[in-house]
């Protein structure tokens, strides 16, 4: 994988995430420079995979301290019969179990994403509910913040 995979991948998720109604937290060169770390680095793994000369799907997983993490991954809908985010998830656990890592975390997913929750679960997933606390360091620039961020993410979903 290299950084001219990133436009793709974006793509991807770009798409995904508007099909769920969900917010565009990542830009492209967000993807561009994971493509690229994924070739300089053996903890990141970029995995694409190919139906009828397309792009059908792609998984990001890295590797930290003891474990693996799922970080991304979509499908083309139109390509789903290709199966690939079987075999991309399959390839990932696999490469993680060759490393020796004790886990494979699949990171938190929205609640009112059920399918891909019950799809982490088909896995061995474990869904459990967790609190998350934030505490602003610096209140004032965390107040003008929370203010824009509405704005920022109707512009993100529009564009």
């Amino acid at each position: 994988s290299n950084t001219s995979h990133g436009g793709l991948i974006y793509g991807l998720y770009k798409n995904t995430i508007r099909r769920h109604s969900g917010n565009l937290r990542y830009n492209q060169r967000y993807f561009d420079a994971l493509a690229e770390l994924s070739t300089t680095t053996d903890n990141v793994r970029c995995m694409l995979a190919y139906s009828e000369d397309s792009l059908a799907g792609f998984l990001i997983a890295a590797l930290h301290s003891n474990g693996a993490y799922y970080l991304h991954g979509a499908i083309n809908p139109s390509l789903k019969r290709s199966c690939s985010t079987d075999r991309l998830l399959h390839e990932a656990i696999e490469w993680a179990k060759n490393r020796g890592v004790e886990s494979f975390n699949f990171m938190a997913s929205p609640a009112d994403q059920q399918s891909l929750i019950k799809y982490k679960e088909k896995w061995g997933g474990t869904t459990k509910q967790q609190a998350n606390y934030q505490f602003p360091i610096k209140p004032f620039q965390a107040t003008i913040f929370n203010w824009a961020m509405p704005i920022y993410r109707r512009l993100i979903n529009f564009i």
